[in-house]
């Protein structure tokens, strides 16, 4: 029984530096993606913007 306590690893300094790394890389990546789904949003917008553009412009001809 004691073996199992033994044998647990021990997150040592190096292991929770790296993992904490990782944390911020994954938030890093994160506030990427939602940058990029503010980017889409705003395309989308500026699409539906030109289409209505164009619709308005066939309404006078």
């Amino acid at each position: 029984m004691w073996a199992i306590f033994w044998e647990k690893p021990v997150l040592d300094g190096d292991q929770r530096t790296a993992n904490s790394d990782q944390r911020s890389a994954i938030s890093n990546q994160q506030s990427a993606i939602s940058d990029q789904q503010s980017a889409i949003s705003n395309q989308q917008s500026a699409i539906s913007d030109q289409q209505s553009a164009i619709s308005n412009q066939r309404l006078f001809y």
